[in-house]
């Protein structure tokens, strides 16, 4: 994805630069992913997590410095993290050449990367681009599937999407790890409420696309490349974001008639109506979802009942 431009005098921007001035020089390489993975999480402000001026990513570095001190005031989450050269099997000049062959993954300097990183990652990696800079990204999404939806790709239209995975559900499930963390459902909610323009609690497939397609943080090349052809990725959004808005709903109408607080009554109210989500293939047959989105029906008297 690509976005409007970040402040670049913002920490976010100044250290993912120079990372990438370190991975030009064959200092560094790395994956972002998770959250720095998405404009739609990056794009300055807060997305309702507490800890947002992190960078998650997968690296090697041959730079002599700890992991958090290769940029100033931003962290770098430590996933993977890995010093090159290992003294053990690997020179300085080895290393360079290996984090060179990253381009060429046919060579041999490719084949002796460390396992965690060639196999789960780069060998799925690609260029692609970030606020103008050159990465190295990930296309499969399942990660971030798992983490946000399928509307991962959705700039919010303020802020929230945080754990609106395969972990939504937790938000109302006492004990769970979510449940001091109400504030984020709610940021959450307050973006979905600016996308349903006519106010009725439902996100129609004519919202829904109104809204991406007037988003400047969204690649309007790839979105008009992807209704062609593979439109069932821009439905699965639409279906998450309208799931999301359905059942956050509900969340916040239980809590907060418990004087905000989660009780075992409205969990279990929570539960008898919670309906699982439905996706359809990405690869789904594209005259499925070209034109015009399938109905997606949500028990719409069920979620109102309480």
């Amino acid at each position: 994805m690509h976005s409007s431009p970040l402040s670049h005098r913002s920490s976010i921007y100044k250290c993912m630069a120079k990372l990438a001035a370190y991975q030009e020089r064959g200092d560094f390489v790395f994956v972002p992913f998770g959250g720095i993975g998405l404009t739609a999480m990056t794009i300055g402000g807060s997305h309702g997590n507490g800890d947002d001026d992190d960078i998650d990513l997968k690296s090697v570095s041959r730079v002599n410095k700890s992991l958090h001190d290769h940029c100033d005031g931003v962290n770098l989450g430590p996933y993977g993290f890995e010093y090159w050269p290992k003294p053990e099997n690997q020179n300085v000049e080895q290393s360079i050449a290996a984090i060179s062959a990253l381009h060429n993954q046919s060579s041999v300097a490719f084949k002796a990367l460390p396992s965690t990183l060639k196999e789960h990652y780069l060998t799925e990696a690609c260029v692609c681009e970030w606020e103008g800079l050159s990465l190295l990204c990930i296309p499969n999404d399942a990660y971030w599937v798992y983490d946000y939806g399928k509307s991962y790709w959705v700039p919010p239209a303020s802020s929230g999407f945080k754990d609106t995975g395969v972990g939504f559900k937790g938000y109302m499930s006492p004990g769970n790890s979510l449940e001091p963390y109400f504030s984020w459902l709610e940021e959450t909610m307050r973006s979905l409420s600016t996308v349903d323009i006519n106010n009725d609690g439902e996100i129609s497939a004519a919202e829904f696309l109104s809204y991406v397609q007037g988003q400047s943080k969204v690649n309007q090349l790839w979105l008009n490349r992807t209704m062609v052809q593979q439109p069932c990725v821009i439905y699965n959004a639409a279906v998450h974001y309208n799931h999301t808005y359905a059942h956050g709903g509900l969340a916040t109408r239980l809590r907060r008639e418990a004087n905000n607080t989660l009780t075992a009554a409205n969990w279990e109210k929570y539960q008898a109506v919670w309906q699982d989500i439905v996706y359809l293939s990405d690869k789904t047959d594209s005259g499925v979802c070209r034109g015009s989105f399938p109905t997606y029906h949500l028990d719409r008297k069920a979620l109102s009942s309480y």
